[in-house]
């Protein structure tokens, strides 16, 4: 089978099952990568909602502490009247009260206020009295305050007039004698801290609290008429993870409602309360799985895709390997017709020879014996036998050194191509002395090729100058190399006839003459060898022209 032409050897995986490893490949890098994507962003996720619960439960501590305040506030300006002034200052019908009573309709967070005397009987209230004694010395603040407390937060209660959950602030009061004066006591709005947080976009299942230390509940949501007095000491950020840091947030479940919810929870020391808020973990994760859901559907389709293009893939491989099959036998054919056409071409011009030289031999053998005894048509018939002898001798000669260049690699080793050149010209001595030829060869690089042939490159470019220059000047030849990237670009320059540009392509091609063979002699090959020359080294090789000026052969060779 001829050089280069041998049909791909099968080693290793096929075509096929390369493309379905990497699809099957594919399928598990990219499932991989988007497991692992998906739980970095739960993760990403989890975190981010921790964060921010934490942040939520810092603002329900500052929140609560302002309501505190402002309560503690209105109840400390009441103690402070009626350590001026007695209990009977807060009777429900002075100036103070109906100060106070104005305080407390401008507080949103405050459902009720009263007064009590030092045994716990209702002394006055915003809701009015109807006269019925009502005893408070029950109540886990009135017994607070009594034991000497100065302030007290109680547990959540239903507010005796309004019904509403609501959270008693008490202040101790003392009359001018220093005396116990009993209390006064502001009603705190659960639902103050409810409607705030509902706000804060915290899901469909938020949590939030204010504990005392002690397990006792002041705001919870959501809050169970059942947990109303319930202690929650027994809960486990009280016995697992108060413990281990007053600022935390974990994971756990509720055994209200059994959701699973983030929690940040704050230990509030100066007033001994607990601060929690909880967001329920599915509520957390909502966008993650939407995005989920996004990143698989996007994912089944990249897969789906992928697996259709190997579809394609492989067919598409099944008809390159067909095609190229096909272009194997007839790059085949064409080979081994090119090769017997060569052969036929190398056998053809060697066996006409010897009938050539016979039919010369014996033309100038009759010119010589009939030299003189014939004239006119006679003689010239003669001369032009020889001379037509002669150009097809050199036409065979010329065809043998085409059909001699085989396709391949030259052998590869270093030519001083100024050295060529110069035994190219002194080869050409003769027609450079008969033409009066000025050639200059200027400095030109080694390159790796086949000596000989490049030698008869050079010879043929210049040799082609001499025979094509101008009958009104005398020759003027320069050879020069430019380095350009990886390859060198020769050029033979002459002040010749030039070439017109519609024949500058054609020249290159096996007997073609762009000038009568009795004008100028030639056999129509020579730049036709220069170009297989050259092609052979892996360059090309054009012309340029400025005709009448002169011609430009560039060609190129691997630096």
């Amino acid at each position: 089978m001829p050089h280069g032409l041998e049909p791909p050897r099968r080693t290793g995986l096929s075509a096929r099952v390369v493309v379905v490893l990497l699809t099957i490949a594919y399928g598990l890098t990219g499932g991989g990568i988007a497991i692992y994507a998906s739980w970095h962003d739960y993760l990403a996720t989890v975190g981010n909602m921790e964060r921010n619960t934490a942040d939520l439960a810092r603002l329900l501590e500052d929140h609560f502490g302002h309501a505190l305040q402002s309560t503690e506030l209105l109840l400390r300006g009441l103690a402070e009247d009626v350590h001026e002034d007695g209990l009977a200052s807060l009777n429900g019908q002075g100036k103070r009260w109906a100060g106070a009573l104005e305080a407390l309709s401008s507080s949103p967070h405050l459902e009720s206020l009263f007064v009590a005397d030092p045994a716990g009987r209702l002394v006055a209230t915003s809701a009015g009295t109807d006269g019925t004694v009502i005893d408070l010395s029950s109540q886990d603040y009135a017994a607070a305050i009594a034991g000497g407390a100065r302030s007290f937060i109680g547990q959540v209660t239903k507010d005796r007039w309004s019904g509403a959950y609501a959270f008693p602030v008490a202040h101790r009061l003392i009359d001018p004698t220093g005396a116990y004066a009993g209390m006064a006591v502001a009603h705190v709005r659960v639902s103050f801290f409810k409607m705030l947080y509902h706000g804060l976009n915290l899901g469909a299942e938020p949590g939030l609290g204010v504990y005392r230390l002690d397990g006792a509940i002041l705001v919870r949501e959501p809050l169970p008429e059942a947990d109303v007095g319930r202690n929650m000491s027994k809960n486990p950020v009280y016995t697992k993870y108060l413990p281990q840091a007053p600022i935390g947030t974990y994971h756990g479940k509720s055994a209200y409602d059994g959701v699973e919810r983030i929690v940040a929870y704050r230990k509030v020391e100066a007033r001994q309360l607990l601060v929690w808020v909880a967001m329920s973990l599915d509520d957390a994760l909502q966008p993650w799985l939407l995005r989920l859901y996004r990143n698989a559907a996007l994912a089944m389709l990249g897969l789906a895709m992928t697996i259709g293009l190997s579809l394609l893939a492989l067919r598409a491989l099944d008809r390159e390997r067909q095609v190229k099959s096909e272009v194997i036998q007839s790059n085949q054919a064409l080979h081994r017709a090119n090769a017997e056409l060569e052969r036929f071409a190398e056998v053809a011009a060697h066996h006409l020879q010897e009938p050539l030289r016979t039919i010369a031999s014996y033309a100038q053998l009759l010119q010589k014996r009939l030299d003189g005894h014939v004239k006119g048509d006679t003689a010239e018939f003669l001369d032009f036998l020889i001379a037509g002898s002669n150009d097809m001798k050199r036409l065979l000669h010329d065809l043998q050194r085409y059909t001699a260049l085989q396709p391949g690699d030259p052998p590869a080793t270093e030519v001083d191509l100024a050295a060529a050149a110069s035994r190219a010209v002194a080869q050409l001595t003769p027609l450079v002395t008969a033409s009066h030829a000025d050639i200059v060869v200027g400095a030109l690089p080694r390159v790796r090729g086949d000596a000989v042939q490049l030698q008869t490159l050079l010879r043929q470019l210049i040799e082609n100058a001499l025979v094509y220059r101008s009958p009104d000047r005398p020759p003027r030849i320069t050879v020069s190399a430019e380095r350009k990237g990886a390859m060198w670009a020769v050029s033979v320059r002459d002040n010749g006839i030039g070439i017109d540009t519609r024949f500058q392509e054609r020249i290159f091609r096996v007997f073609e003459r762009l000038q009568p063979r009795h004008h100028v002699p030639g056999t129509g090959i020579g730049l036709a060898i220069c170009r297989k020359i050259v092609e052979r080294h892996g360059g090309r090789i054009g012309c340029t022209t400025d005709q009448p000026e002169g011609t430009t052969f560039i060609f190129t060779l691997a630096a």
